[in-house]
């Protein structure tokens, strides 16, 4: 892995300053130039630290890609790990009114509905996403982004996990008619999902 060029993507499309990286990573600047210009490497906490930050194990991946490219809606994957959107399709920037670049590597708090954020961590769905519990989960909800309504949107959220990628949430949105309530419409626990996988064999 070339360090020198993960660095620097990772500090520029995070936004960030080489001084606000080191803070970050408990070095100084100095450090982090050092690294940018391939003149020494992180150590092996900082690259873990790296590692678990970079959104490119998702992105990178041929599976998620043909997923999300392949999609018929507006899809994204978010990372259950570190909470950090992975990697949208172009649907998805379509719909947002936004481009890959200021959604990919940001907090999914921060680019989310403020009723789906909430709702999110109140009724549990995403603690049951992080600790593997839940499979599924379907809402249903006015979006409202930067203070102004955007659309209804009907949402699946599946956990996927990959063998050597992060687990993610897949997330696929499809417009519809501003709703009357926001809510949860369904979800399905890991244990669900294998029951009734069981009996379709």
């Amino acid at each position: 892995m070339n360090w020198a060029n993960v660095v620097k993507r990772y500090r520029e499309r995070t936004g960030m300053l080489q001084k606000q990286l080191a803070h970050q990573l408990g070095v100084d600047s100095v450090t982090v130039s050092r690294w940018e210009r391939g003149v020494t490497e992180p150590n092996l906490i900082v690259k873990r630290q790296l590692r678990a930050e970079i959104p490119s194990s998702a992105s990178s991946s041929p599976a998620v890609r043909c997923i999300l490219k392949n999609s018929t809606k507006a899809a994204s994957a978010t990372s259950l790990s570190t909470l950090r959107v992975r990697a949208v399709n172009e649907l998805y920037c379509e719909l947002y009114g936004v481009t890959e670049d200021e959604v990919v590597g940001k907090d999914w708090r921060d680019v989310s509905s403020d009723w789906l954020r909430e709702e999110g961590e109140a009724s549990g769905v995403l603690r049951g996403f992080m600790t593997g519990r839940l499979a599924s989960a379907r809402v249903e909800h006015n979006v409202n982004l930067r203070g102004k309504f955007l659309c209804g949107s009907r949402k699946t959220i599946l956990r996927l996990d990959l063998l050597g990628i992060e687990p993610l949430a897949l997330t696929y949105s499809s417009v519809c008619e501003p709703v009357r309530e926001n809510r949860v419409l369904s979800m399905v626990t890991m244990e669900e999902a294998i029951e009734a996988g069981l009996r379709e064999l």
